[in-house]
């Protein structure tokens, strides 16, 4: 009498074997030498410059009734002038837009209105810009006696820096929803499984947050020259001030890509190994076939 077992074997799939050498590949790099440690030193400063360490200086009550004086001595000097020229520019702009109609170039009188109505906006506009320059000039000097390095200095940079770092947060999140959404209309989809999809729409959600704090930080290090001269800083204190706000930017970013990274890469590995235990059930699913058949007979 002769009995037959037939035992299934199916291999994990690509995505249970990439995501393994992922994160097997990842945790084994430990960068060495001199140079991990100068970035290491600089990552670690960037996050406690950004986050917890106070500012260098504190404004007292000295330096605070000249900065109010000053504030309210180029407030009442250019106020007047400053509305003026305002009003002046919104006029000149809302009389362009009245003659500014489709093919104004073909269309008379607009063909003549609106170059000359184009010129009075220029004009305008550029004595607009003129008294805003010497109005941010006079409040650049009333902040310099609070001075960059102060907790309002610190502080505006760090509010600037979480703007951009929400506005990038905003833009990545938007545009893993819609990758989502369209990769569920494409046919791609129908091909893939629940746990194939999540884990493709998760590998585009890290794509996304990546553009996305880089943007936010690349947006934070282009105001950050007109912050710097609103408080009349010097040409070094202004330099050094910008190295290190930009070397926390870079810290806060990199750690928050590589905590976001860790949550995904873990979650794409459970979701990996446990469809490849399904797969090892089911016989290889839907679209799977056994890669190994062994037949083993016992005679008895």
């Amino acid at each position: 009498m002769s009995q037959q077992h037939r035992e299934v074997y199916a291999p994990p799939g690509p995505a249970a074997r990439a995501s393994s050498s992922l994160g097997l590949s990842f945790l084994s790099y430990v960068p060495t030498g001199p140079r991990a440690r100068v970035f290491g030193s600089l990552w670690i400063f960037g996050l406690l410059s950004m986050l917890l360490l106070p500012a260098p200086f504190k404004v007292n009550e000295s330096d605070m009734k000249q900065y109010n004086l000053l504030s309210e001595s180029a407030d009442v000097e250019t106020l007047d002038s400053f509305s003026q020229a305002r009003n002046a520019l919104i006029r000149a702009e809302n009389a362009l837009y009245d003659v500014e109609v489709f093919f104004w170039r073909f269309r008379s009188p607009y063909n003549k209105l609106v170059p000359k109505r184009r010129r009075d906006r220029d004009l305008a506009l550029r004595a607009f810009k003129d008294i805003e320059a010497v109005r941010n000039k006079k409040l650049a000097k009333a902040r310099a006696k609070l001075g960059l390095w102060s907790d309002f200095g610190v502080t505006e940079a760090r509010t600037s820096f979480w703007k951009s770092f929400e506005s990038g947060k905003v833009f990545a999140t938007r545009q893993s929803f819609w990758d989502g959404f369209f990769a569920l209309l494409s046919g791609a989809a129908r091909d893939e499984s629940m746990v194939e999809f999540l884990i493709r729409w998760f590998m585009m959600g890290i794509s996304n947050f990546t553009i996305g704090m880089i943007m936010a930080v690349c947006i934070f290090c282009w105001r950050l020259p007109s912050l710097i001269a609103s408080f009349d800083a010097g040409y070094l204190s202004g330099t050094f001030f910008f190295a290190v706000c930009a070397v926390g930017a870079v810290a806060v970013v990199v750690t928050y890509l590589l905590l976001l990274t860790g949550a995904a890469a873990g979650t794409v590995y459970v979701a990996a190994k446990t469809a490849g235990v399904g797969n090892l059930r089911l016989g290889g699913g839907r679209r799977q076939r056994p890669a190994f058949v062994r037949y083993h007979h016992h005679q008895q």
